[in-house]
């Protein structure tokens, strides 16, 4: 009897486990998926990769053909990376876009279209937020597209 409900007891703490760990891997899922997004919940317009951004953040230095990114704005404020910079290094092959009007805020739920026009490198400024596709390794990108929000 003791032994069948030690089982019994084991196994009920086993799914227990499972369901949290399941739960927990969702929502860890989905604050990556969020973090991804541009603020404000808008949609991506079509010129810009439908992949998810390599990294985002905020120019806190532009160099040569380097530019360094502080913290992603998807990320909560002093979280474990706030200090993490990010070098996003580009190339005369590198897109840029940048932000060219509000959009249509009657959207089906409640987005806002973006639209976008073609950019260069000297339109990125300190303090501009950015999104950054390309080739990510540790703390390093290649940048393929550069979208200046």
């Amino acid at each position: 009897m003791k032994r069948s409900v030690l089982i019994g007891g084991l196994i009920f703490l086993q799914l227990l486990l499972m369901g949290a760990a399941f739960v927990g891997g969702r929502m860890l899922g989905e604050q990556n998926r969020r973090a991804a997004r541009p603020a404000g919940g808008m949609a991506l317009p079509s010129q810009l990769p439908k992949d998810p951004a390599a990294g985002n953040g905020t120019v806190q230095k532009i160099q040569d053909t380097t530019i360094t990114l502080g913290r992603g704005f998807g990320g909560p404020p002093g979280g474990a990376n706030a200090s993490a910079e990010t070098q996003v290094t580009v190339t005369a092959d590198t897109k840029y876009y940048k932000n060219a009007a509000s959009g249509n805020p009657g959207m089906p739920g409640g987005q806002t279209a973006i639209q976008v026009q073609n950019a260069t490198m000297a339109d990125i400024k300190i303090g501009n937020r950015v999104m950054v596709w390309g080739v990510k390794t540790g703390e390093r990108i290649a940048a393929e597209v550069v979208y200046i929000q």
